[in-house]
């Protein structure tokens, strides 16, 4: 073995090692209670992809938080801009049945 590959493959070592450690130490962590929150709609798109072209994505945003979920064309009754009612999990956004329907 070349000295440059020990060299790399030590480093990936020293690196893989710590992150091993940490997943295996947050893995069994609970995760924070869904909670009630609003958030504002940012942003309206077409669903892309072979089978959901009848799709949009709802893009939310809170001061906390972040998500998006996909509805379909004759269901959307938001726009962008509006402040929707979305369940929170930590920083993620997750829509309501209600939300933007």
């Amino acid at each position: 073995m070349r000295k440059r590959t020990g060299i790399l493959l030590g480093a990936i070592g020293l690196i893989c090692a710590p992150l091993g450690v940490l997943a295996f130490e947050f893995a069994g962590m609970p995760e924070q209670p869904a909670r009630p929150a609003m958030a504002r709609v940012v942003a309206i798109k077409a669903a892309e992809g072979k089978w959901s072209t009848d799709r949009d994505t709802v893009v939310v945003r809170n001061a906390h938080g972040t998500g998006s979920f996909n509805i379909w064309e004759g269901q959307l009754r938001c726009h962008v801009g509006d402040l929707v009612s979305v369940e929170q999990r930590g920083t993620t956004l997750r829509a309501l049945p209600k939300t933007c329907r």
